[in-house]
């Protein structure tokens, strides 16, 4: 039996430390488990490495910088423990298909890997989700939204072939959402390969067209290494769904869109 109090503390850890060198013995110390043991349960219950999702969670982290704070690029390399711009650059550009500079001037963060938690949900059961923190401010804010769900269909076969694919496969659901909403239309990752888009003030217009203009991409493919990938993504807009809380919240979403 795997144990998800390990990585509970596994990915506490790491998060406290993107800015650090993290020493793999040290982490596993302060999960209770062994390295091996450690990387196992890692790998299969996120299906990344550990020293993968490291690298993801400290780009993800460095390109809200690049668009929040004034830090130079090299600044923002050292602190993130890049040797050199160049090493973070082509690091970021594998990432986000752009270098940094380019990043910064378009001047809108994309939260391309969030931070992964773990809940307990009674004795002896775990739910795995994205962190939807981000998204309590908004609420607070706003009761009468609409939501728009968007699902990459068949990423997990994509990143059978390759983790680097599936990447820039999600870089450009992002684009196509991000191209195809207004200004005051947040959106969030919700999952492994799900988006919602808030519609404010119930306006089914602004759905039907929202969702027109991303669907309309539907096969148009990426190229990756002289190959082409279909992009598809499927939808479902409804009112927002009264749950207890966030993670519920998002476990609803995703299985409407995962069911449409």
């Amino acid at each position: 039996m795997y144990r998800f109090d390990s990585l509970i503390l596994a990915l506490e850890y790491i998060e406290k430390h993107l800015c650090d060198e993290i020493d793999m013995q040290e982490l596993a110390k302060y999960a209770f488990s062994s390295l091996s043991g450690l990387q196992k349960q890692f790998r299969w219950v996120f299906n990344y490495s550990i020293k993968e999702y490291v690298s993801k969670r400290r780009l993800t982290v460095a390109s809200k910088e690049l668009i929040e704070t004034d830090c130079t690029i090299l600044q923002i390399a050292f602190k993130f423990g890049y040797k050199s711009p160049e090493v973070f650059t082509r690091a970021f550009k594998k990432i986000y298909g752009m270098r940094p500079s380019e990043y910064r001037r378009q001047k809108q963060y994309m939260e391309l890997f969030p931070r992964i938690q773990i809940s307990k949900t009674g004795n002896k059961g775990y739910i795995v989700y994205k962190d939807v923190s981000s998204l309590y401010d908004w609420l607070a804010k706003y009761s009468h939204v609409y939501v728009i769900c968007f699902d990459v269909v068949g990423l997990i076969r994509i990143n059978e072939i390759s983790r680097d694919v599936g990447d820039k496969v999600l870089l450009e659901a992002i684009c196509r959402i991000e191209n195809a909403k207004e200004n005051n239309m947040p959106l969030f990752r919700l999952g492994g390969d799900e988006f919602v888009v808030f519609v404010s003030n119930y306006d089914k217009k602004k759905c039907y067209d929202l969702e027109r203009r991303v669907i309309e991409q539907n096969g148009t493919p990426i190229v990756y290494d002289g190959k082409e990938y279909p992009v598809i993504l499927r939808r479902w807009h409804g009112k927002l769904p009264e749950e207890k809380s966030l993670v519920e919240l998002s476990a609803t979403l995703i299985h409407n869109v995962k069911n449409a």
